[in-house]
């Protein structure tokens, strides 16, 4: 039942407390955008510069340490993929079933590639809607047919979701739950335990300098 499901998610914060969490950097687009973004977007867009910048810098680290993520399924996730791969790193890409093959996000077969790199693909939804307000029938479309259908390009199942907007209600929880999801973001910033229910992250932010990635990662040893 949905308090059940909550109980197990207040247990799953207890014990981020007393056990090794990592910091996950959630990033957006890369470069420059080659399509109109919604309004107040480009704040979440950061320059190729900066992001090899990151990579430098932690290329060495345990993927229990620090993670990266990627939401919306922007056409740089595959550059950024590969450049991670060069490197070792590992990450997951949060992709929108409905932009998929459109101008300026990944195509079916950049997803594939991605995978191939041994990234991890996620479902971001399927129209980067407000969840909390949409009614039973446009939440199976969004979580449990979506889930299917990015599942099927993957060629195996798809278990990871980051909510859009990171906005969710017990009613979300409770879908999620249903469509046997292993781990969600949300909007809930700082650490959490790797194979946490409910995973915590920090954005980057277009202003945001390597100093100011330094602090969010923190002193953590390679």
């Amino acid at each position: 039942c949905a308090f059940e499901m909550f109980e197990n998610v207040g247990l799953e914060m207890f014990l981020d407390r007393a056990q090794n969490r990592r910091t996950v950097l959630m990033f957006h687009g890369i470069g420059d955008a080659s399509v109109t973004l919604e309004p107040d977007e480009e704040k979440y867009w950061i320059t190729w510069d900066t992001f090899d910048s990151i990579l430098n810098r932690y290329e060495s680290y345990s993927p229990n340490d620090f993670y990266m993520t990627f939401d919306d399924g922007n056409a740089s996730d595959l550059i950024a993929a590969r450049k991670m791969a060069s490197r070792g790193l590992r990450g997951s890409f949060f992709v929108l079933l409905g932009r998929i093959g459109r101008a300026g996000y990944l195509s079916s077969q950049d997803i594939v590639e991605i995978k191939g790199l041994g990234m991890e693909i996620g479902l971001h939804g399927r129209h980067h809607i407000d969840w909390r307000s949409a009614d039973d029938a446009t939440l199976h479309s969004e979580i449990t047919s979506a889930l299917i259908e990015l599942s099927q390009i993957c060629d195996t199942r798809v278990t990871s979701v980051a909510i859009p907007y990171g906005a969710y209600n017990r009613r979300v929880m409770t879908f999620l739950r249903a469509a046997d999801i292993n781990q969600i973001y949300t909007s809930d910033r700082g650490q959490s335990r790797p194979n946490a229910l409910v995973a915590r992250w920090d954005q980057v932010m277009c202003w945001q300098n390597m100093e100011d990635i330094e602090d969010i990662v923190g002193d953590r040893v390679p």
